[in-house]
């Protein structure tokens, strides 16, 4: 095996881990590391332009730990839902639905009262815009920054 697959492998296994405990709050199985590396053959951002600089930066943020990955998650819902970092968290969670134990967690309705049950929605709205907030305030600038750059090397001046 190439030392380049190795590291790909090792990068991959690191995602997975960090994507499973975002999502599930658990540790992932072997199973689960095995179909997300096969998963991640068939991600549709590989066959597609190379992923711009601020996939790449959200990437590489989400992997440093959970308050990160989840203002990268956020920013990238609204900002590049279809880049590199949300096709790989689809991914991690197709997989994680479909694999024991934490199918359960995932595929299990809550339960309780009208009103704790609309508290946690509220909770988790708050929540998602509190991290879209830092996520704007962290990446929107390079974001920004990075798509003027790739705007003047194509040579082209965009007017606002």
């Amino acid at each position: 095996m190439a030392v380049e697959s190795v590291v790909d492998q090792e990068a991959l296994a690191h995602e997975c881990r960090a994507f499973t405990a975002y999502l599930t709050g658990l540790a992932p199985t072997a199973y689960v590391l095995e179909k997300y590396r096969l998963g991640h053959g068939r991600i549709p951002y590989l066959t597609q332009e190379p992923p711009q600089w601020v996939d790449r930066l959200l990437l590489r943020a989400a992997i440093q730990g959970s308050l990160l990955l989840r203002c990268a998650d956020a920013y990238a819902r609204i900002l590049r839902p279809t880049g590199m970092l949300r096709q790989k968290l689809v991914l991690a969670l197709a997989v994680l639905e479909n694999s024991p134990p934490t199918h359960l967690r995932l595929n299990s309705a809550r339960e309780g009262s009208a009103a704790v049950l609309a508290l946690g929605v509220l909770g988790r709205g708050l929540g998602f815009s509190f991290a879209l907030l830092m996520g704007v305030l962290m990446f929107g600038p390079l974001h920004l920054v990075s798509a003027l750059f790739a705007d003047q090397r194509r040579g082209t001046v965009t007017h606002g």
